[in-house]
């Protein structure tokens, strides 16, 4: 089980027994705890310094404002003591737990950011102090990768980044959470941390988590995705289908691209969120559920809402907690290790010059990591040397941004070697074969998925426009698009 190295700092002996006994107590089944004291804030940071320099650093360090009793220099008191061991152990959580008001305790905060939290003595819950703990567990597993492999998981050390995750996960696992953040900033990625979170704070690791994309998903297929179907709701429903409410039921699910829902579609969820209660499409019967959603957005949530896109209402109920992911633009220092890491991952016997990264760390990147990952798998294949020098990445890049929109996803599979295109039809045939589906309603669905997502990425606006993107007769085109009943208007 997790070992926890516990510091507690505070002039009163019999507090300091309390603050124990109710950790080893809330620690119970999550982790370890191996419990330090401290009487006074300088044998406080004497103490964290020398855990840094064992190598074996406190996780979580509750710490007094006052000490009164035992420190006549009344300058060496809590603030300073955090702020010395916030040098020396960045990541450590820092609890200041004192008997100050809480309108004292908001002005303390704003004025030392090396504290985590406050807490009022004798007035917090246990739940505050649970909480503490399982962000120190949860602090202390993913930086040893024991929870989400490293391939899926957010990567950085820069303020920033650092910053981010420590609000993550916090986030409560009943709490529904909008991330917002740009093009492939790590939305997805996020989700899935949080999830694993809620796993782990939960103790349930059959808890389910669904995801969908609704920018992929259009209209009532979107519908259908998220709700479930009934037989003959539409054509091509030849039996009932659970949907992803169902399937994450009592875990969460997972909206990605929200921003590409319909208003109905959002009215629909927002009166399953209100009522716990939803109707499958083409049924009459409501079924209940109980979930946490998670949301992703890749524009400003001010600006969506006063466009139309997203109503207020829904946002307030699927979006309790929002949290934003800094782009990679605000956190350059990061794009060294990024770069290491994403190399390592492939296994190339070729690296980057320092004159390289520089070039590297200055450029744009507007897909952010996702593109950056991109590039240095496009980079280790194309690059003639096993050196890469500045002047071959700005060649390099000039090749990158010249390919076709769409082939850096292929050059990122790569880095990742996710399942090929044979693995996918597989795994989605698999999936409705299970549901009952012939080898004909199994073709008919994907082909009319295909045109869909044809017609969205060439952003064909007619039959014609459609047939010379996918070289396909024009006489083809209109019969399928009418016996698959497309959403779109392919009539011209």
């Amino acid at each position: 089980m997790l070992e926890l190295k516990i510091l507690i700092a505070d002039d009163q002996l019999h507090y300091r027994a309390v603050l124990e006994s109710k950790l080893r107590e809330l620690s119970e089944g999550y982790c370890v705890p191996e419990f330090i004291e401290a009487s006074t804030a300088k044998s406080a940071v004497e103490m964290a310094e020398q855990s840094q320099i064992d190598g074996n650093p406190f996780d979580l360090i509750l710490m007094d404002i006052n000490f009164e009793k035992v420190e006549k220099n009344s300058t060496y008191d809590g603030h300073w003591a955090s702020t010395e061991i916030r040098e020396s152990l960045p990541n450590t959580l820092i609890l200041m737990v004192s008997g100050l008001s809480a309108q004292e305790h908001q002005i303390q905060a704003e004025q030392n950011s090396a504290v985590t939290r406050f807490l009022r003595k004798g007035h917090f819950q246990d739940e505050e102090l649970f909480r503490a703990l399982t962000w120190a567990c949860l602090r202390k597993i993913h930086a040893a990768n024991t929870v989400i492999p490293p391939d899926k998981s957010i990567l950085g050390q820069s303020g920033s980044i650092v910053e981010y995750l420590e609000r993550l996960d916090q986030v409560d696992e009943n709490t529904n959470l909008l991330i917002f953040g740009e093009t492939g900033t790590g939305k997805e990625l996020s989700a899935l941390r949080v999830h694993e979170n809620a796993k782990f704070t939960t103790r349930d690791d059959a808890r389910p988590f669904a995801s969908i994309d609704c920018g992929v998903e259009s209209g009532s297929l979107l519908s259908s995705k998220v709700f479930g179907h009934t037989k003959g709701a539409f054509t091509g429903a030849v039996s009932n289908q659970s949907g992803l409410l169902a399937t994450a039921n009592g875990g969460d699910l997972f909206l990605d691209e929200l921003q590409s829902a319909s208003l109905e579609f959002q009215k629909a969820l927002m009166r399953a969120v209100e009522s716990g209660e939803y109707t499958p499409v083409g049924g009459t019967v409501p079924q209940k559920f109980n979930l946490r959603i998670i949301c992703a957005i890749n524009k400003k949530l001010e600006i969506l809402i006063s466009e139309g896109i997203l109503m207020p209402d829904f946002v307030a109920r699927v979006a309790k907690s929002k949290i934003q992911i800094p782009p990679l633009r605000s956190r350059k220092d990061d794009i060294p290790f990024l770069i290491e890491s994403f190399r390592a991952r492939i296994k190339k016997d070729k690296t980057f010059s320092l004159e390289a990264l520089d070039v590297l760390t200055s450029h744009a990147w507007p897909e952010n990591v996702r593109g950056l990952s991109s590039f240095v798998a496009f980079a280790m294949k194309n690059s003639k040397t096993p050196m890469i020098s500045s002047d071959s990445v700005g060649t390099l890049l000039k090749d990158y941004q010249m390919m076709p929109s769409g082939s850096s996803s292929t050059s990122e599979r790569e880095i990742v070697r996710s399942e090929g295109s044979e693995d996918l039809i597989k795994r989605a045939l698999q999936e409705m074969t299970t549901q009952g589906l012939s080898l004909e309603d199994c073709l008919e669905q994907m082909e009319r998925v295909y045109y869909q997502e044809a017609i969205k990425r060439h952003k064909c606006a007619h039959a014609t426009s459609l047939a010379k993107a996918l070289e396909l007769p024009l006489r083809s085109i209109r019969r399928r698009s009418n016996q698959l009943g497309l959403e779109y208007d392919l009539s011209s």
